[in-house]
């Protein structure tokens, strides 16, 4: 028992985790928008107030294979820096130790938090793969050009990024603001949150990513509250196999 307690403390501490597993906390949309233009450069064009175009393609969703380091987080506790890998819908997150997470993102309820003694399942998204995981069937993306800067060297563009929710999340429109690295093909290097909080991704890489990162073990016991009345215990996760 005292091993399955220290297990969930290490994971919830690795990667914080929403309470319902969607930006359901942000505020309205009338509350939550990113208008302050005060860190836009004077060098700013002045078409920095043209009118918005609608998308159904998330910006995060060009970049379907990357690797990188990532600091920040939408909700406090997220200052640590971790591995963060992308290929496809499967998404990997790596926190300190030998704990790391993967994630489905195709589907709302396949996320595993995997340690060297078990695997837990939950039944959402890790709230450190947001905003990647706000994308899919039915979502609309207002963008706003608000014009140009430099984060680390690299020359960025900056956008205000309104996420339209499908009528089934029954969630108000939420606003961002990404920097685009113009030299990493758009990559959103920077991005910042409601209430201001930040995002950053260092050492960008669109080069092959080995597939066993994103292997998880089939059967794990949950983690989330709903789930923590059942009898079902965490299931340990697969000895390695030795050649």
């Amino acid at each position: 028992m005292g091993k399955c307690i220290s297990v969930v403390l290490l994971m919830t501490c690795v990667i914080s985790l929403a309470g319902a597993q969607t930006p359901s906390s942000a505020p309205p949309a009338d509350q939550t928008g990113v208008t302050a233009q005060t860190s836009v450069p004077a060098t700013a064009s002045a078409d920095a107030s043209a009118a918005t175009t609608t998308t159904t393609d998330a910006p995060w969703d060009k970049f379907k294979n990357f690797s990188a380091l990532m600091t920040g987080a939408p909700v406090p506790g997220g200052d640590d820096e971790v591995h963060i890998y992308r290929s496809g819908d499967k998404l990997r997150m790596e926190g300190p130790g030998k704990s790391y997470i993967i994630q489905d993102l195709s589907k709302d309820k396949d996320t595993r938090a995997i340690s060297k003694l078990q695997c837990l399942q939950m039944s959402g998204p890790f709230t450190r793969s947001y905003p990647i995981f706000m994308s899919g069937k039915d979502y609309k993306y207002e963008h706003l050009a608000l014009g140009k800067d430099t984060i680390d060297g690299h020359p960025t563009q900056i956008e205000e990024v309104t996420v339209i929710f499908p009528p089934a999340k029954k969630h108000p429109p939420l606003k961002l603001k990404l920097w685009e690295a113009e030299d990493l093909q758009g990559f959103p290097i920077k991005v910042q949150t409601p209430h201001h909080r930040i995002i950053e991704y260092r050492k960008v890489d669109f080069g092959p990513i080995d597939p066993t990162l994103f292997i998880a073990p089939n059967d794990c016991g949950p983690l989330d509250k709903t789930d923590a009345k059942s009898s079902a215990k965490p299931k340990k996760a697969p000895a390695k196999k030795t050649q």
